[in-house]
């Protein structure tokens, strides 16, 4: 028998996925200090004297960043291209003060759909 018809074009665009805004922040510090580390900064030149200390301050900026009521949820795709970026950023940029704003692709404006979450 033929195949049934799928639908073309149309309609509204799907839904992002949402993710946790917390669980995006612990994998932006990891990435973060994975690449302080890779700098040679960590416990050296940095203001992180280890790696344990590195990604709690990192991850407690990346919660900072992201407005809590504005922000409980993260775009997916959006929060893997952050994650994607802090892994690669310059070892120049590593002491900016607002890291993770200024990371591309990890701004509020970026992240944070644009529509409030529903609550659970």
């Amino acid at each position: 028998p033929p195949a049934p018809p799928s639908a073309v074009g149309g309609g509204p665009p799907a839904a992002a996925e949402l993710v946790n805004r917390d669980d995006v922040a612990l994998r932006v510090a990891a990435a973060r200090c994975d690449r302080l580390q890779a700098c040679g900064v960590i416990g050296v030149v940095s203001r992180h004297a280890s790696k344990e200390v590195c990604l709690e301050a990192e991850r407690a900026r990346a919660v900072e960043a992201w407005d809590a009521d504005a922000c409980a949820r993260i775009d997916a795709t959006a929060a893997a291209a952050c994650v994607d970026a802090a892994r690669v950023s310059s070892c120049d940029t590593m002491f900016e003060p607002l890291f993770v704003p200024l990371i591309g692709g990890c701004a509020a404006s970026t992240v944070c759909p644009t529509e409030p979450a529903a609550s659970p």
